[in-house]
């Protein structure tokens, strides 16, 4: 399942860049496909050292850290500011009953 999961980014790579190539108007003045390739490998160094690298990837877990850590705080923050329409617990409840007929209705 792994390589299948593999193989379809690959496949998801091959067609955006088949598909940028379509939609191009004037394929002739961009760069060809040494330097599309070139770009491509380049992607792949990067994601491989920093999947493969230990110290790049904590470095990346530092980050993602740091913006969760944002995110929190701007939950809290639209929370206090906006009440329930930013993100905080509802100041009513709809009994049991009602529930469904209103998912259904809407």
């Amino acid at each position: 399942m792994e390589l299948f999961d593999q193989l379809r980014g690959l496949i998801g790579l091959a067609v955006l860049v088949a598909l940028a190539w379509g939609f191009s108007e004037d394929r002739r003045s961009h760069p060809g496909w040494r330097w599309m390739l070139g770009a491509l490998a380049l992607q792949g160094l990067l994601a491989v050292l920093i999947v493969r690298v230990p110290v790049v990837w904590q470095a990346v877990g530092l980050a993602n850290s740091a913006v969760s850590a944002i995110e929190q705080a701007t939950l809290k923050g639209s929370s206090y500011m906006f009440g329930y329409l930013g993100g905080a617990p509802l100041p009513f409840s709809l009994a049991e009953g009602a529930q469904p007929p209103l998912i259904i209705a809407f």
